[in-house]
């Protein structure tokens, strides 16, 4: 997947935030409280999601070996 094409958006489940990317979850947000609080924690194998803040994210994918 090239990283030009990837168009995140941010979903919200409850009291939970997901990165989603083509209709898959790929990365959720760190509870408050949590040494996780604030980072984006990868769901996908290969995923990371750099916050830029105020909303705006960016989503790269790097193919693993066994992708």
């Amino acid at each position: 997947m090239s990283n030009s094409k990837i168009t995140p958006k941010i979903e919200v489940d409850g009291n939970d935030l997901y990165v989603v990317v083509d209709g898959q979850r790929v990365a959720k947000r760190g509870q408050p409280g949590t040494q996780a609080a604030k980072a984006w924690i990868p769901l996908k194998r290969g995923w990371t999601v750099i916050d830029y803040g105020r909303g705006a994210i960016q989503a790269e994918h790097r193919p693993q070996e066994d992708d």
